[in-house]
């Protein structure tokens, strides 16, 4: 063999070795994510229809069973929504009025909502959850406080946040910063953009709010208005029946 021959041959080797090596790579990178998906699609469809059928608990096997196929998932792969998902499922197990148990699982969702925001710090759901997870363990107000500012700040315009943020927050209305009440405002302009119904509807069962709905909107004279036509339109059409003598 010529030695321009020998010289190809040589270099096809080479070429079918780094190939060889970047195939592996890859399959040592898809591989894991794929079984880790695998586990995880039962979960997955478990909180879909606890999120649709909220007044139907879950059953202890259901739970338990979707929490062991998520720590397999991430025994393959550390995913960030892994960890919030089983959170979420340690949380409804704890809310479950099927189950009594007696070990404490808000710290560990808590513990699993940190790890989730390790690997994804940017996730105004998970520190919405964080926020969640403290007011029931009863932490600082602070502390509350601090993880609802951090999901404004990852989620600012999260529709599906807008509503559920300022009503936690509210119970801690009496410790809010300058800061804080600049935040809340905010919100309070969204929501009146994207979720007119819900903020008039959580303003008529929290009276209190009105004022911080009024100030949030008092640069913008026809959404005031606008707002409190509809608050009272929705007062009166709720409006309890007058008891008969």
């Amino acid at each position: 063999m010529s030695e321009i021959g020998k010289s190809v041959v040589q270099n096809n080797r080479l070429l079918a070795g780094i190939c060889a090596i970047a195939c592996i790579v890859l399959l040592m990178r898809v591989v894991p994510r794929f079984i880790a998906s695998l586990y995880a699609l039962y979960p997955e469809s478990v909180l879909q229809q606890a999120l649709q059928e909220t007044d139907r608990p879950l059953s202890e096997e259901i739970l338990h069973r979707s929490g062991a196929d998520l720590d397999n998932a991430l025994v393959w792969f550390a995913s960030a929504e892994y960890w919030q998902n089983l959170a979420i499922l340690h949380t409804l197990q704890e809310n479950s009025l099927a189950i009594s148990s007696e070990e404490d699982l808000l710290p560990k969702s808590k513990s699993e909502i940190i790890n989730g925001l390790k690997l994804s710090p940017v996730d105004s759901f998970a520190w919405y959850s964080l926020a969640t997870v403290d007011d029931l363990l009863g932490a600082e107000p602070e502390s509350v406080l601090d993880s609802i500012r951090l999901s404004i700040y990852a989620g600012r315009v999260d529709q599906g946040l807008l509503l559920p943020r300022l009503a936690l927050a509210f119970s801690y209305v009496g410790e809010f910063d300058e800061e804080m009440e600049a935040l809340i405002k905010g919100q309070i302009r969204l929501a009146w953009a994207f979720q007119r119904q819900g903020l008039v509807e959580f303003t008529a069962d929290q009276p209190d709010f009105l004022i911080w709905v009024n100030d949030a909107l008092i640069n913008s004279p026809d959404d005031s208005a606008r707002f409190l036509h509809d608050l009272e339109n929705f007062n009166q059409k709720n409006k309890p029946p007058r008891a008969t003598e």
